[in-house]
């Protein structure tokens, strides 16, 4: 069995997780029962998900920061007012307060008895706690990267268990204390605070601490952990994977048999699965007369897998999949090896686009096809929802998609902490919330592993943190690759990473250039570019000459969905 359930309904929101926790208990319990008693404005409060910034605002009459602010720990009494001779006149408006805790009383359903059962957190952030049953699930700094938390051993099936999770803002950097007079929420980092926060993730505009979409998930232990379907057309076959998972604590072997449904035979045999591993199966199915997705014609195959042992059937698994190859010949992209030129456009997804259904984007997205003759949209800034890369499948629209990592100049590890740190940060952000995300999805066909980051020169190398954050790009851009190359990584800013990218991303036109010196295409650096910033050294500006052999992509103005 496969079931899968949002969250989203019967949550209670405070400031204090000691009040949230119990008003979520389903135990009786009154005001006078609340640590925050006396604060009726932050009585907890029954709220459906999303939800984020409109609670925990705090009158605070007098106070600053405390000294464990300066060491970078966070205060351990939330609630506290701090007082004394360098105390902050009391603001005109409420204060967000650092963190709020949500919780809600779940049910755990009997039939989920002997599943792997799966807590998901989507644009949960940013400093994040997840408790159930008083124990500790999770703990992360990020948060508009998806999360995928095992609870099983801490629930029991056909019992309630009780979910808390405090998320905290962001403040300027990952590691540093919530600053309520300087936060985030209300702007983006200046330049100066950029120099400490590399590859910030960052969402624009409110306080920075929110819940949007929390959804339980129970599977079997033996499964089909994910399908990879990467068609080649030029060579008419289909590399195609199978990952199998085996969560039980006995060696399994299973019958497989896995589908293109009505059309495709791909996987049919047997297999033996060692105890808590996963195995690969890995075919190339000839397909020379395969339907092909194309922008007229999206056609797409629906993929069953099922997983039997004997008679008994232990996992059937559904995805589909489009038959199409996005490539790049010289400067020129092609797809199904047609030239294609990318019509498209760029912008922020606004909540009430965020919040159309399927079928309602389904329909924008025709219209913005029909009407604007655009063929191409980059999803900016951060892992937008799943349904617009539903929907461009099945209206033959082309995509980039984007991470939220976003800084100028790679300075300094004050986010993510070490290069292994910065690494793992940047994989979470990328590889899981994009890569493996939409490794099924036909519209996709660019990622954009970065926004708005300066390009990399020999000159930032003689950086040790920017050489260590180089670094980590070039693992994530190896190991991207070698899962799925039937996609374009890009940079989105002026830059093509040290030569490593197979295509060159202009953000902006010349005319929206802060810095004059960026030509409006696709040039090259022939030696090191010097931002005002790095001071006297500035005026050893390079020269530039054009790339011929790489396309340029201009995706767009800010305008839109």
């Amino acid at each position: 069995m496969r079931d899968y359930r949002q969250l989203q309904h019967g949550w209670y929101v405070s400031i204090s997780s000691r009040d949230a926790a119990l008003a979520a208990s389903g135990k009786p319990w009154s005001a006078a029962d609340l640590e925050l008693a006396d604060d009726p404005e932050n009585h907890p409060q029954l709220i459906d998900l999303p939800g984020g910034p409109q609670y925990g605002l705090r009158p605070r009459s007098r106070e600053t920061l405390p000294k464990s602010a300066e060491a970078g720990v966070p205060p351990s009494d939330t609630t506290q007012e701090f007082v004394g001779p360098l105390a902050k006149p009391a603001p005109e408006k409420r204060l967000p307060n650092p963190f709020l805790s949500y919780a809600k009383l779940m049910d755990i359903p009997s039939e989920y008895a002997g599943h792997r059962i799966f807590l998901h957190l989507y644009k949960v952030r940013y400093h994040v706690t997840v408790e159930v049953n008083g124990r500790q699930a999770a703990h992360y700094v990020g948060g508009l990267e998806p999360h995928r938390i095992d609870i099983t051993d801490l629930v029991t099936p056909g019992e309630a268990a009780l979910l808390l999770i405090t998320v905290g803002d962001s403040g300027v950097s990952g590691k540093r204390v919530f600053d309520p007079y300087n936060y985030t929420g209300t702007r983006l980092p200046t330049c100066k605070e950029i120099e400490n926060n590399l590859v910030h993730p960052v969402n624009y505009g409110g306080a920075d601490r929110a819940v949007d979409e929390v959804a339980i998930e129970a599977v079997p232990p033996v499964r089909t952990e994910y399908v990879f379907a990467n068609p080649k057309v030029s060579r008419g076959v289909l590399l195609y994977t199978v990952a199998l998972a085996n969560d039980s604590d006995r060696e399994e072997t299973v019958h497989v048999h896995s589908e293109a449904v009505g059309a495709k035979l791909l996987v049919d045999t047997e297999v033996t699965l060692p105890p808590g591993d996963v195995r690969k199966i890995r075919v190339e199915v000839p397909w020379p007369d395969a339907i092909l997705w194309d922008l007229d014609n999206p056609h797409l195959y629906d993929l069953v897998t099922t997983l039997r042992r004997g008679e008994q059937v232990l996992d059937t698994h559904r995805d589909y999949f489009g038959f199409r190859e996005f490539t790049i010949n010289g400067h020129s992209f092609y797809l199904n090896g047609k030239k294609i030129h990318l019509h498209g456009n760029s912008g922020h997804v606004a909540p009430p686009q965020d919040a159309m259904t399927l079928e309602e984007k389904i329909e924008f997205l025709r219209d913005w096809k029909q009407l604007g003759h655009i063929v191409h949209l980059r999803l900016h800034a951060r892992p937008q929802d799943k349904r617009w890369v539903e929907a461009a499948d099945r209206v033959g629209m082309l995509l980039t998609t984007e991470t939220a990592l976003w800084t100028t100049g790679f300075h300094s590890f004050d986010w993510a902490g070490s290069e292994e740190e910065c690494y793992q940060n940047v994989r979470n952000h990328f590889l899981e919330a994009l890569v493996r995300r939409d490794r099924n999805n036909p519209s996709v066909v660019i990622w954009s592993l970065s926004n708005e980051m300066s390009p990399i020169t020999p000159y930032d190398l003689e950086n040790p943190k920017m050489a260590a954050m180089t670094r980590s790009f070039l693992r994530i851009i190896e190991e991207a690759e070698a899962e799925d190359d039937s996609r374009i990584i890009q940079m989105s800013s002026a830059m093509d990473f040290l030569g490593r990218l197979r295509m060159y991303n202009l953000h902006y036109p010349k005319s929206w250039q802060a810095f004059p010196d960026y030509p409006p295409t696709a040039y090259w650096l022939d030696g090191s570019f010097l931002f005002p910033w790095y001071g006297p050294a500035r005026m050893k500006m390079p020269s530039w000459s054009w790339r011929k052999d790489k396309p340029r992509h201009r995706p767009g103005n800010r305008r839109g969905p």
